[in-house]
């Protein structure tokens, strides 16, 4: 299994070229020996600086077929910067059909391109619930000292005007895509 997460307060880890050399580090790492594939890729660089890509993602199937099955998450895609999302959908594209990677993407549905990128996906909505609402209103408020700032019944108003305002809109966080081949 590898992961990355987009983090959109770090725009610069979120080149493709990082992003593939971190998955790439994390399927080395589960290795008992490095593949002849990387030590051969490796050896031809040398000191002249890091893989591109789409090395990274030549490796990273090569990896794959020698472990049978990778699962790999990528969390909050639509985080990631547009400028780079094009060029990373693009590899994980290709990267989908290699037998025996198990591909998962998080991402808000909004963005039509991480929705039409992958050729089988399996989309799966997570809604929260109205009492869910709720309960993350009234902690967040707890913790926030609301009772020290108003009576109760303000309190109440407020995380039902707040629960309230959010029905029919999407509250779903992510929308998940699953790619698998064999």
């Amino acid at each position: 299994m590898a992961y990355f997460y987009f983090d959109h307060q770090d725009q610069p880890a979120q080149l493709p070229a990082t992003v593939f050399s971190c998955i790439l580090r994390q399927l080395l790492d589960q290795q008992p020996a490095i593949p002849e594939a990387v030590s051969r890729v490796y050896n031809n660089i040398g000191s002249k600086g890091g893989l591109s890509q789409y090395e990274c993602a030549s490796l990273i199937a090569e990896v794959v077929k020698g472990l049978g099955h990778v699962y790999l998450v990528l969390d909050a895609l639509d985080e990631c910067a547009p400028e780079h999302r094009a060029p990373l959908l693009q590899t994980l594209s290709q990267l989908s059909s290699v037998p025996g990677l198990r591909l998962l993407v998080t991402s808000r549905p909004h963005i039509r391109e991480i929705t039409t990128a992958f050729t089988r996906p399996l989309r799966l909505n997570i809604v929260a619930r109205d009492e869910d609402i709720k309960l993350y209103i009234r902690q967040e408020l707890s913790r926030n000292g609301i009772h020290d700032m108003c009576d109760t019944d303000f309190a109440t108003g407020l995380i039902q005007r707040l629960s309230q305002g959010a029905d029919g809109m999407q509250v779903s966080p992510f929308l998940l895509l699953v790619e698998t081949r064999d």
